[in-house]
């Protein structure tokens, strides 16, 4: 394997000290679809798991309240999920994401998960974390990320200085700029 990125090997090392410290073994990665995609890929190596189930959720505009204001909620598009036998085991289920701004789609994820298996033990991970949205999920027990992000835009730059994070729209290098500015200028609309 190349060269690991220092985000992606903190998330292994925390993902590690806490699997070794409960006694525990990742059964399942739940890649998030598409930026959870390299994450679980790459710990699925680390981790040598086999077993992926990928997830993929995309916002869609709907219309809610009297005032016809325009919300946003997650849509499951895909999931492989059903493919898992033994439902009723107790599975150790990592779900991955790349980017989690608000949580509502990892929350969307864990809960399909939860009812799907469950008595699953439910890990996530994900590559950068918004730093007004780091509140735990529901039915995690283990939650940790690479690097904390400011797309809230909820500190200023003199707060992301002092907090190590990072003050502008993160774009990695798999993902396309173009694309990703037009989904956030959609988003706030």
């Amino acid at each position: 394997m190349g060269r690991i990125p220092d985000y992606i090997t903190l998330i292994y090392e925390f993902l590690s000290a806490y699997c070794k410290n409960k006694g525990i073994k990742i059964d399942i990665i739940v890649p998030i679809m598409r930026g959870g995609g390299v994450l679980g890929v790459c710990l699925s190596h680390l981790f040598s798991v086999i077993r992926m189930y990928p997830c993929q959720y995309k916002f869609v505009r709907m219309q809610k309240g009297l005032d016809s204001s325009t919300v946003y909620a997650p849509k499951l598009l895909l999931s492989t999920l059903g493919a898992v036998e033994n439902k009723n085991d107790s599975y150790v289920v990592l779900i991955t994401e790349g980017n989690h701004v608000h949580g509502e789609i990892a929350q969307e994820c864990i809960n399909l998960v939860k009812n799907m298996l469950p008595n699953a033990r439910i890990l996530y991970a994900c590559i950068g974390c918004d730093y007004a949205h780091r509140a735990p999920l529901a039915n995690t027990s283990f939650e940790c990320c690479g690097f904390t992000t400011n797309e809230t835009e909820s500190l200023t730059l003199e707060e992301c200085r002092q907090y190590h994070v990072k003050e502008k729209i993160v774009v990695y290098p798999w993902e396309n700029l173009a694309e990703e500015l037009k989904e956030v200028i959609e988003s706030s609309n």
